[in-house]
């Protein structure tokens, strides 16, 4: 059965980025009063026009305000992000929305600008994507964790709280060919521009 989701950018037309928020959860709200089943809020860095750098509080104000759409992250720039402390927090909000919390991640995308600020050199944010990914998935599967990957190593690592589902339903935010493979293995969900072919 299809479901209605709303893709919510964190437009800021107005350079205010105060009343773009509001009108953001705002227009997220009246979504869920209207029925729509799920809102997908992207995460950009360093644009002026599109305010939402700071994806995880926002998702975790949204599941203080809403109570029956499902909240999505779309995308989690993982490869910009420590995925110990992205475990605690996706942990943390879907406990706060009562499982209503869906995962999408990417690497981010064709902005050299992400990438410098935040230190991550390009030619790896796609395996540190797909590192991270696997960590926080094994973080909610097994406790105390080891890890020995190539960005991360961890010894007797246990995280609290305690995810509610051991996988959250998750989404590749990359139709490469290797993301591809990635999601049917997995059984992950893709998203991709409006322009990429079926």
């Amino acid at each position: 059965m299809p479901e209605f989701a709303l893709f919510a950018n964190v437009e800021n037309p107005f350079n205010d980025s105060a009343r773009a928020l509001r009108e953001a959860v705002e227009t997220i709200l009246h979504a869920e009063a209207l029925g729509f089943e799920q809102v997908w809020l992207t995460e950009h860095h360093f644009n002026p026009f599109s305010v939402s750098a700071a994806l995880l509080p926002l998702l975790a104000y949204l599941a203080a305000r809403t109570s029956r759409i499902r909240l999505g992250a779309g995308a989690l720039l993982l490869p910009l992000h420590n995925p110990v402390r992205v475990a605690e927090d996706l942990a943390t909000i879907d406990a706060l929305s009562a499982g209503r919390l869906l995962l999408g991640v990417g690497r981010g995308g064709p902005f050299p600008e992400q990438f410098r600020q935040f230190g991550v050199d390009p030619e790896h944010s796609r395996s540190q994507l797909y590192e991270a990914l696997d960590l926080i998935e094994q973080i909610f599967q097994q406790a105390p964790l080891d890890y020995a990957g190539q960005h991360h190593q961890y010894d007797q690592l246990e995280v609290f709280p305690r995810p509610l589902r051991p996988q959250l339903p998750t989404w590749l935010a990359s139709l490469s060919d290797d993301s591809l493979q990635l999601a049917a293995r997995r059984g992950y969900g893709l998203m991709g521009a409006s322009a990429m072919p079926v």
